[in-house]
């Protein structure tokens, strides 16, 4: 069942354009780095680097907001990104919601400079690849057991879904990334704080 479903991913795979095609039903799908797109240790062209799940429709799906800037905070792909990119796209990470609550450091953004640049990378170097959920061909499977599935199988290189995330090497310096992000945002709070 999982090849078949990565096969589907893999043959539907697309660049970004205003209709992707996606059905109103759920489903999984997955981020794959196109031909000029590279990473580095992160993701070589060709390799998907995230996969997640639309449970109530793909063509609203969370990975609307992963596109869209100043939803940072929204998207762990969009903060893993920022956080490989964010020497290269001279970014400046801040509090989601300009407090140093730790949810608000947790869900990072970046200036809005960056954020666009961010947004434009994306656009340019991934391609969005899906599969619709059959409840009738996925007799037994869950949409979120699938997605774990699919999560092992693919091994995305960005993957820190808390079920699968123990598994993928670079979860620790993707960690030790977001950390510096949210460092820097909680200073810029404080220098912010302070000056008012």
């Amino acid at each position: 069942m999982i090849e078949t479903i990565a096969e589907a991913i893999l043959s539907s795979k697309t660049k970004f354009k205003d209709d992707l095609g996606c059905p109103d039903k759920p489903g999984l799908y997955a981020f794959v780095l196109r031909e000029k797109g590279d990473l580095g240790e992160y993701g070589k062209p060709g390799q998907v680097i995230y996969v997640g799940s639309a449970p109530d429709s793909l063509a609203k799906g969370n990975w609307n907001a992963d596109l869209k800037e100043g939803k940072t905070g929204a998207s762990v792909l969009r903060r893993s990104l920022g956080a490989i990119l964010k020497e290269q796209l001279k970014a400046t990470a801040f509090s989601r919601n300009g407090t140093v609550a730790n949810t608000a450091l947790d869900h990072f953004k970046f200036d809005s400079k960056s954020e666009k640049a961010l947004t434009l990378w994306m656009k340019e170097n991934l391609e969005f690849g899906w599969w619709k959920y059959d409840e009738a061909e996925a007799v037994g499977n869950n949409l979120a057991d699938l997605e774990k599935a699919l999560n092992i199988h693919f091994k995305p290189t960005l993957d820190l879904n808390e079920r699968t995330r123990q598994r993928n090497p670079l979860t620790p310096k993707i960690n030790a990334l977001w950390q510096e992000c949210k460092d820097e945002a909680k200073m810029n709070c404080i220098t912010e704080l302070a000056y008012f």
